[in-house]
């Protein structure tokens, strides 16, 4: 993925809203929003997520599985294993987002566009990060 001049545009959009919506993200935690289908270049398609940081310190080299579906069970992925290095994304700091895409099939795609706030599945376990000092 690596971050681009259009991801970092991308990432100051975020993290403008980010500042806008208070409400956006869960309140002292780190989570994870789902935003958009995005095409790629070559025409390929992710889904655009913002991981979301709620806590009172900056955090780094986050790693985590990931389960994101439908509540009857139907997985765009099942635990998917991320992990969001200081490398490639920097420090996240409180009450700010960064954003990461994750690439996904024409069926995958499909199963997103019917998902809804009512029947939507997030999930994540084996949750590990390190606090800046």
């Amino acid at each position: 993925m690596g971050m681009t001049i259009e991801n970092n545009e991308i990432y100051s959009v975020f993290d403008e809203a980010i500042k806008a919506d208070p409400k956006m993200g869960v309140p002292n935690d780190f989570s994870l929003y789902p935003f958009d289908i995005s095409v790629n270049p070559d025409g390929s398609r992710s889904i655009l997520f913002l991981a979301i940081n709620r806590l009172k310190d900056p955090i780094k080299n986050i790693t985590f599985d990931m389960t994101f579906g439908n509540k009857e069970g139907e997985y765009i992925y099942e635990n998917e294993k991320l992990v969001l290095t200081e490398d490639e994304f920097g420090i996240l700091n409180p009450d700010s987002a960064i954003p990461f895409m994750l690439d996904v099939t024409p069926e995958q795609e499909q199963l997103f566009n019917r998902l809804t706030k009512d029947n939507v599945h997030l999930e994540m376990a084996n949750f590990k990060m390190d606090v800046e000092e």
